[in-house]
C-alpha cells in the first residue's frame, strides 16, 4: 500500500475558539456568509494538508495562508509530517500579537 503524501493538520484550541467567534459574527450578518467562511476555512486546511510549504513565510518557522476573500489568515508551522496551526487572525491585527496568543 502506498504511503499518503498528506500532512496531518493539527489545530491549537485557540484556533477553534477564534473560528467560532468569527463564524458567529458572520452568521449574525448572513448565514450564507458564515457558510462561505466555513468553506474557506476548510479549504485552507485541505491546502495545508497537501502543500504546506507553498505559502508565505512570516518568520523562519512561521508561515501563513489566507482564507480567500475573508480578512483572516491561519498562522502555522511545519514539524516533520505535521502542520500545527497556531492561530487564526484578522489581517488588521498586528503581527506581533500573532506570537503572543
Amino acid at each position: 500500500m502506498k504511503k499518503s503524501n498528506l500532512y496531518e493538520v493539527k489545530l491549537e484550541e485557540r484556533v477553534l475558539d477564534d473560528f467560532e467567534d468569527a463564524f458567529l459574527y458572520y452568521e449574525s450578518v448572513s448565514p450564507a456568509l458564515a457558510d462561505n467562511f466555513t468553506r474557506m476555512f476548510l479549504l485552507a486546511i485541505e491546502k495545508l494538508s497537501a502543500t504546506p510549504h507553498n505559502y508565505f513565510n512570516i518568520t523562519k518557522k512561521l508561515k501563513r495562508i489566507t482564507l480567500g476573500k475573508f480578512p483572516y489568515l491561519l498562522v502555522y508551522t511545519i514539524i516533520k509530517d505535521s502542520v500545527i496551526v497556531a492561530g487564526l487572525f484578522h489581517r488588521a491585527s498586528k503581527p506581533a500579537s500573532w506570537r503572543k496568543k
